[in-house]
Parts: C-alpha cells; sequence; structure tokens
C-alpha cells in the first residue's frame, strides 16, 4: 500500500471523538504502535502528530495549509524540549540495570513515564483545542485524503534535507509515506463499519 491509496470512508460519527481518548483507543489497534514508533525512531516524527492528522483528518478535514502548518510548528518547541527529553531519560534508566535494582528506582521511572505521558497529554489537548477553533467545524463527511495532506505538510517540516543513512532525501519522504499509508490501513481495517 502506498500513501496514496486511500481507504473507503469509514462509518461516521455525529460527533469528533476527545482527541486523547480517540488516540489511547486507536494506539491499542495491532500492529499500530510498532508503525508509529518506526516513524518515531527513524524520523524523529512526533506520534502526537501523526495520530492528529488521523483524527483531524477523519474530523476537521477543512484546515488549509498555512493553518495547518502554524498548528504542528506551534507544539514543536514543547515536543523538542519537554517531552523528548523525558522520553531520553526513561529510555535511559531501561538501561541502567544495576541502579534500577535499588529501592525507589524503578518507582522514579514509572514516575517520568507518567510525566511524560502528561506532556503528551497536555499536547494533545493544545492541538485539539487549536484545530476547532481553527477549523471551520466539524465535518460529517469522512475525507481519508485530508489525512494525507495533513502528513505531507507535517513530513516536509520535519525530514531532514540531506540524505540519512541509505535513504536519500526522496526515499526518506517514500519510506515515511508508505508508513504513514500502513498505520492508516491498520486503523481502517479495525474500525470498519464503526468509529473509534
Amino acid at each position: 500500500m502506498t500513501e496514496n491509496d486511500v481507504p473507503a470512508d469509514e462509518a461516521l460519527s455525529d460527533v469528533a471523538p476527545d482527541f486523547w481518548d480517540w488516540s489511547l483507543a486507536t494506539y491499542d489497534i495491532s500492529g499500530l504502535p510498532e508503525v508509529l514508533l518506526k516513524l518515531q525512531d527513524e524520523f524523529d516524527f512526533d506520534v502526537n502528530l501523526i495520530l492528529w492528522c488521523f483524527w483531524a483528518g477523519r474530523w476537521y478535514p477543512s484546515l488549509s495549509e498555512d493553518q495547518t502548518t502554524e498548528l504542528l510548528r506551534s507544539t514543536q518547541t514543547w515536543h523538542k524540549r519537554v517531552t523528548v527529553p523525558l522520553r531520553s531519560l526513561r529510555r535511559d534508566m531501561k538501561d541502567m540495570k544495576d541502579i534500577l535494582t535499588k529501592k525507589g528506582c524503578k518507582s522514579v521511572r514509572r514516575d517520568v513515564k507518567n510525566l511524560e505521558l502528561e506532556t503528551e497529554r497536555l499536547e494533545q489537548d493544545f492541538l485539539a483545542e487549536a484545530t476547532k477553533q481553527g477549523s471551520t467545524g466539524q465535518s460529517m463527511n469522512a475525507d481519508p485524503a485530508a489525512a494525507h495532506r495533513y502528513f505531507r505538510l507535517y513530513r516536509q517540516l520535519c525530514l531532514k534535507l540531506e540524505p540519512v543513512g541509505h535513504l536519500s532525501v526522496e526515499g526518506q519522504m517514500e519510506r515515511a509515506g508508505t508508513l504513514f499509508a500502513e498505520a492508516q490501513q491498520l486503523i481502517h481495517n479495525e474500525n470498519r463499519g464503526a468509529d473509534v
């Protein structure tokens, strides 16, 4: 599947679900966390923003290119300066097996993980509110192509302008688009006949 293969419309809901609740339910789709983490680890993408592309593309497909770009940029500082360092700390602590056996260290790592999740929830709250304010209104007609439009803008903001490893810039764009399409297909397959 490529990023240009757009799944057929899903069952529509009258009301957009809370972005955080929708994200938690969607993240539980079998195989989806692995695809999203590939996008995060290979390209430094923010999983919240990838999920936002799907959520906003489904319920708020009318954002302009300028609105979308501004919204995506507005969360980058928070993500890079707050969430990413907490994630790095949590991952580093996982590798410190000698220290983690000491009393209290596991609970500190758990507290860091909870704090990381809270920073992601705050980012999502901001994204949801800004999306609702910037949109011309909630759509009752799913537009699966909107998620791809939003992702293309996000991908352009994020991808490095030089080859990474064996991937050219074009290769990076293609790989990221393929992973996004794979994630969209997993969501579509899970939700065939019902909204998340």
